[in-house]
């Protein structure tokens, strides 16, 4: 059913074709020879963004408006757009995604994927750089039979080095 307060997201017949909320800078700037699949990229960027806040990155009350905020590229990070607390790996993803220059985004909808799912598998994400406590987090969350079994040998070589250090000691 058709809610007239969304109506501000359509765009009027004969201007730019789409939902300008979800349009890339180049789409609203009507720059049809940039549109690629870095534009679907921006879109689905656009998406990920309102998943994350809650929030349309773009809330302008009227099309034209929310053309003139797509095409200068000007929202706030996600983060600062809610009260939410959002992963900064997804963070990273939306806003490479959301870039205002169509070369600095994923060069496609796949490589964008790849970093979500990577996100889900706790694997590092191409966009962002963990640090190392958090990487190696990630890694034992992954592999937990693999992180015990080193470190109960780790226990287990430290104990017995301390043990033959306390016996050398005492001799």
């Amino acid at each position: 059913r058709f809610d007239p307060q969304e109506e501000k997201r359509l765009t009027d017949d004969g201007l730019v074709s789409g939902t300008p909320a979800y349009m890339s800078p180049e789409q609203a700037m009507v720059h049809n020879s940039d549109i690629d699949a870095r534009s679907d990229v921006f879109s689905l960027g656009s998406i990920l963004y309102e998943i994350l806040t809650l929030k349309c990155p773009f809330p302008q009350e009227d099309a034209q408006d929310v053309l003139r905020a797509v095409a200068l590229g000007s929202f706030p990070a996600p983060s600062r757009a809610s009260d939410r607390k959002i992963p900064p790996e997804l963070e990273s993803i939306c806003l490479k995604a959301m870039m205002h220059d169509p070369a600095s985004r994923y060069a496609g909808v796949q490589d964008m994927s790849d970093d979500i799912h990577a996100f889900l598998e706790r694997r590092p994400v191409s966009v962002h750089v963990d640090s190392a406590p958090a990487r190696a987090w990630k890694w034992i969350s992954r592999h937990p039979i693999s992180a015990s079994a080193a470190a109960s040998i780790s226990l287990v070589v430290l104990f017995l080095c301390l043990g033959t250090y306390v016996v050398q000691r005492t001799r």
